[in-house]
């Protein structure tokens, strides 16, 4: 009679393939385990962005949020489908495109406004460098975020992180953006998509350079002081005075009926042909000499900019470009002035109408040796003394803004005036209550006048269009202001300049 059970010997090589076995699928088992987790999260990133989206519909989809997540608590509290695991944030913007970035364990799920996917990758998620509570520069489809590398431009990355930052308006540094041209179908989707970050943008395929002026509230508690606090989203408008503590809203941020995160403004004067518009650094100012209807010739050629299948990709149903009002001057100007900006006398451009080059002094006119952007002397030019600023806003003869005095079209050339939103209007000729019998808020007149000792020359019948920056022949400074001529122009009044707006529609 057979015995029944195993041997010994048996039993250990059942022992030894058990542990073959063992030691095959354990690693196997580990990443199925490790791509649930991570699907698991990635599944719960995506429940969160439901429930977010839901709260919007709620709220209203024309509002900016941002979503704070806290070791799986949501703040503010919303209605989330099923459990969220993390510490991170999600901010939606006005078109209802979502940022998010959600640490959990050791994974980061990570998506930009302008991308279409979460993407969960093993790492940290980048920390933003931004110090500030300043709005996150909202990039149109055509735009791509640049920096400055101490040489020459390079693609940023729109994450900003603090080894490389984008911008950062703790430290002054104000963000960038290019539009380029496109040859073919190449150029421009090349830099947007496929161009590594800090990779060159060629010189030579730019046509325009703009900087972000994130939406603030401001206070003047005394003479040269402007106190900024930049606001998030877009709360409810601050409604104070102006004066000490008593914050406002700039109104500068409201465009139309559009509230505003904030607005981009040309880094240039606008250069280049009436035909083919550019903003870039060291080129000739766009100029009309010789012709009196100047400004509308301006109007005509920035309108232009943005018809169907233009060259600089722009999309006029989700954009506006045009050019700068009394009140965007303002927004720069007293942004320019805080603790976010040079905060001191901004220098004069005086190289015979060369964009982006400085005076050898703050109020120099009889030198015409440019001072490119970038060098020491060319920095003083910048709204915040470094390279990320505005430059060409104490011009040689003052820029052009669409500011006028009681629809008197003068030598302008409107013989129908544009829509109200594209220019500000002055029914008094005394700056302190032109505007519904008040104070012009935000725009640099009664309330900066003689700062820096700039001219202060407000518009009247005679002379109904506004300029600013101060020329040759007056004071110079940031918060200048005077009036343009009123008759058949044969000189100085087509050396003008204009700077360019660009904000959401």
């Amino acid at each position: 009679m057979k015995k029944k059970g195993f041997t010994l010997i048996e039993l250990m090589a059942v022992i030894i393939v058990l542990g073959i076995l063992a030691i095959i699928t354990t690693p196997i088992m580990s990443d199925v385990l490790e791509t649930s987790r991570k699907r698991a999260f990635e599944d719960s990133v995506y429940g969160l962005i439901k429930s977010v989206n839901l709260d919007k519909a709620d709220s209203g989809f024309n509002v900016e949020k941002t979503y704070t997540l806290t070791n799986g608590v949501i703040s503010p509290d919303i209605n989330t489908k099923g459990s969220v695991n993390g510490t991170g944030t999600i901010k939606t913007d006005l078109d209802g495109q979502i940022y998010v970035s959600i640490q959990y364990d050791k994974w980061c799920a990570d998506k930009d406004y302008s991308e279409s996917r979460v993407v969960v990758t093993e790492g940290t998620c980048l920390v933003n460098s931004e110090t500030t509570t300043a709005n996150v520069p909202y990039l149109f489809s055509n735009m791509i975020p640049v920096r400055f590398d101490g040489t020459k431009w390079v693609k940023a990355n729109k994450r900003n992180p603090t080894s490389s930052p984008w911008y950062n308006y703790g430290s002054k540094l104000w963000a960038n953006a290019v539009v380029v041209k496109e040859v073919g179908t190449k150029t421009r989707d090349y830099y947007l998509s496929d161009a590594a970050v800090d990779q060159e943008v060629k010189e030579a395929d730019v046509l325009a350079y703009f900087v972000w002026i994130p939406r603030f509230k401001y206070a003047i508690p005394g003479t040269l002081q402007i106190n900024v606090v930049f606001e998030s989203g877009i709360p409810d408008k601050a409604t104070g005075n102006a004066v000490g503590t008593n914050y406002l809203t700039h109104p500068g941020f409201t465009f139309g009926n559009e509230e505003l995160t904030g607005i981009w403004v040309s880094k240039f004067s606008a250069t280049g042909t009436f035909d083919n518009v550019t903003s870039k650094p060291n080129l000739t100012f766009l100029k009309t000499v010789g012709q009196s209807d100047y400004l509308v010739i301006y109007y005509s050629a920035i309108n232009n900019m943005q018809l169907t299948n233009n060259a600089f990709g722009f999309n006029p149903s989700k954009m506006d470009l045009h050019i700068m009002k009394n009140n965007e001057w303002g927004v720069v100007s007293y942004l320019a002035n805080s603790i976010y900006g040079k905060n001191s006398q901004i220098w004069r451009n005086v190289s015979n109408y060369i964009s982006g080059c400085g005076a050898t002094t703050f109020n120099d006119c009889s030198n015409t040796t440019c001072q490119t952007y970038t060098t020491t002397n060319g920095l003083q030019a910048s709204t915040t003394g470094n390279v990320t600023g505005v430059y060409d806003m104490v011009a040689r003869n003052g820029d052009i803004v669409m500011a006028n005095y009681n629809g008197m079209s003068g030598s302008s050339g409107f013989n129908n005036f544009p829509l109200t939103k594209y220019y500000d209007k002055y029914t008094t000729t005394v700056s302190a209550t032109a505007c519904n019998g008040g104070i012009c808020y935000g725009q640099g007149l009664s309330e900066t006048a003689g700062w820096y000792s700039g001219q202060a020359g407000f518009v009247d019948s005679s002379f109904p269009w506004s300029r600013r920056g101060g020329t040759c022949g007056t004071p110079s400074s940031i918060f200048a202001y005077g009036n343009s001529l009123n008759q058949n122009y044969t000189g100085w009044q087509g050396d003008m300049n204009v700077h360019l707006t660009l904000v959401k529609d």
